[in-house]
C-alpha cells in the first residue's frame, strides 16, 4: 500500500486525491493547501484533516508527495520531499526555471527514488494510438507538427488565481513541447517565437495573451505551436487542442475540439470532455487517473515511470528558450 500525501489541493489537487482513493494500492494519508477555503473544502469532501503548511504534511509517514501546486511554486516543495526520500509526482511544469529544474533532477538521482512528471498526454489514447503508428514505420520518417493548444479567458481570470505568474506557453504549450518529443523521439535544436501582450494586461494581469513559436529538431524537421488563453467565453469548450504530424509517407490529425459535450437548454455550454477525463458511474476515469495509477504502480512494482524528471527537465530547457526568444525578439538555441 503506498502512503500518499498531496501538496496544493486546487482542481489537480483534488482530482488526484480522487484517484487515490479509488486506487486498491494507495492510501491518501493527507494534504496541504495554502487557501483556507480550497483546504475546508477538501476536508468536507475527504473527510480527512488536512493542513495550511505543506512542511507539516511532509511530517507524516508517506511513501509518495503528488505536487500539485501552481506553475511557479514547484521547485520548494518538490526538493524537501525528494529530501525526505519520498518518491515524488510534479505537475507540470517541472519548475519555470532550468536550474532550478536541473537541481530536481539530480537531488532525485542521488536519493534513488521513483519520480515523475505529469505529462497526462502521455496516458491519452488517441497520442498513444498515433505514437505506436509512428514507432511502426506507418508515417516514415516526420518532418513536421503544427499545434494548436487554447484556452477560454475564462481560465486566466478565473479559473486559476495566478496566472500573472504564469503564460501560455509555460501552462499551455508544454503539454505540446512534451508531445512533440515523446511522439518523435527528436531533440529540439533551436526556437524562434513572438508574444503579444494586451487584452490580459488591460485587466491587470501582466502575461501574455498568446505565444506563437517555431522549434527545429537536430535533423532539421520543424514543429510549429501556436497557444492562446483569451479565447471568448461563448465558445463551447474551455481547451481547444489540435496536433497535426507530417510524415514522408503519411499524415495524422488529432482533433480534440469535437471530442466534447455540449448542451443547449437556457444557455449553450461546455458540460465535459470525456476524452480527458470523466465520472463513469462514481468512478474517474480518463488520462489524469490513468497517469497517477501509473505512477502508483511503478513505486509497488518498481517499475520505471513513463515521464521522467529528465523529461521535464527538457521541456523547462525548451518553454524557456521560447520565453527568451519572445523577450530577444531572435531565434534561440537550446
Amino acid at each position: 500500500m503506498v502512503r500518499v500525501g498531496i501538496i496544493g489541493m486546487g482542481i489537480r489537487g483534488r482530482l488526484y486525491g480522487r484517484a487515490i482513493l479509488q486506487n486498491p494500492n494507495a492510501q491518501l494519508v493527507g494534504y496541504a493547501e495554502i487557501n483556507p477555503k480550497n483546504l475546508k473544502e477538501a476536508e468536507e469532501f475527504f473527510g480527512i484533516k488536512g493542513t495550511l503548511d505543506y512542511k507539516e504534511l511532509l511530517d507524516k509517514d508517506l511513501d509518495a508527495v503528488i505536487i500539485a501546486t501552481p506553475d511557479f511554486a514547484h521547485t520548494e516543495p518538490t526538493l524537501l520531499a525528494i529530501e525526505r526520500g519520498f518518491h515524488v509526482m510534479v505537475e507540470k511544469p517541472l519548475t519555470m526555471d532550468v536550474k532550478e529544474a536541473e537541481r530536481i533532477v539530480e537531488r532525485a538521482k542521488e536519493k534513488n527514488i521513483k519520480a515523475q512528471i505529469a505529462f497526462e498526454n502521455r496516458w491519452n489514447a488517441p497520442f498513444v494510438m498515433v505514437r505506436e503508428s509512428i514507432n511502426s514505420g506507418e508515417f516514415g520518417d516526420i518532418y513536421g507538427m503544427r499545434i494548436t493548444l487554447n484556452d477560454s479567458i475564462y481560465v486566466p481570470t478565473q479559473m486559476i488565481s495566478w496566472a500573472s505568474k504564469s503564460s501560455p506557453g509555460w501552462f499551455l504549450m508544454s503539454h505540446c513541447v512534451d508531445m512533440a518529443l515523446w511522439l518523435t523521439k527528436k531533440k529540439v535544436k533551436s526556437v524562434d517565437a513572438r508574444g503579444i501582450k494586451n487584452v490580459l494586461k488591460k485587466k491587470g494581469i501582466d502575461t501574455y495573451d498568446m505565444i506563437d513559436a517555431s522549434l527545429r529538431f537536430e535533423d532539421g524537421s520543424i514543429a510549429h505551436i501556436f497557444s492562446s488563453w483569451i479565447l471568448p467565453e461563448s465558445i463551447p469548450y474551455v481547451a481547444q487542442f489540435k496536433f497535426e504530424i507530417y510524415g514522408e509517407k503519411g499524415y495524422s490529425n488529432i482533433d480534440f475540439t469535437n471530442s466534447v459535450i455540449t448542451n443547449a437548454s437556457e444557455r449553450y455550454y461546455f458540460a465535459g470532455m470525456p476524452t480527458l477525463w470523466a465520472d463513469i458511474h462514481n468512478r474517474l476515469t480518463g488520462a489524469p487517473i490513468w497517469m497517477l495509477d501509473s505512477f502508483i504502480d511503478a513505486i509497488e512494482n518498481n517499475k520505471p515511470v513513463i515521464a521522467t524528471l529528465e523529461d521535464g527537465l527538457e521541456v523547462t530547457k525548451i518553454v524557456a528558450g521560447i520565453h527568451r526568444s519572445v523577450e530577444e525578439e531572435k531565434e534561440v538555441r537550446i
